[in-house]
């Protein structure tokens, strides 16, 4: 197989990715949580180090996710569309993640895109991707974690 055929491939699955993540991301309500990390997100707006503080003392998660979606939603808006879309953008950087680490560890074109697919379709993933919560980044920062852990390990630097 070709690189560029596997490239093409790697579009059209990330395309598949991005439908079965779009899928209803906007036109439920949010759930228990996620009111919780918007309504976090959004008091905070302008307060940075009362954000910090909150999270220090209440939140069991890090803060960075919070860091993040507050920019995020100060440039595509206060809405469940917008704050579920962070989730979709660390989803599909994922599915790109995986496609990378596949390539370093595997080296098969065939298994880089059945990775990639992989990742794209888990059921698990697609939720995740769906909801104002910090899952998809830690899952992102995960997989980069692996990635320089592994390009680390074959160079020694």
């Amino acid at each position: 197989m070709a690189k560029r055929t596997t490239y093409l491939y790697l579009f059209l699955i990330i395309l598949v990715a991005l439908g079965l993540r779009l899928i209803n991301l906007g036109s439920e309500p949010f759930w228990g949580d996620e009111a919780l990390s918007f309504d976090i997100t959004k008091h905070y707006t302008h307060d940075i180090s009362g954000l910090l503080v909150y999270l220090e003392t209440i939140e069991v998660h890090p803060p960075l996710y919070y860091l993040i979606l507050n920019i995020w939603c100060k440039f595509f808006g206060w809405t469940e569309f917008a704050s579920r879309a962070l989730s979709l953008f660390f989803g599909l950087g994922v599915v790109l993640l995986g496609f990378w680490l596949a390539e370093l560890l595997f080296h098969q074109r065939k298994l880089l895109l059945i990775s990639a697919f992989l990742l794209a379709v888990l059921p698990f993933q697609v939720e995740f991707s769906q909801e104002a919560r910090p899952y998809m980044l830690f899952c992102f920062c995960a997989v980069l974690s692996a990635i320089i852990y592994w390009r680390y390990r074959e160079h020694n630097k």
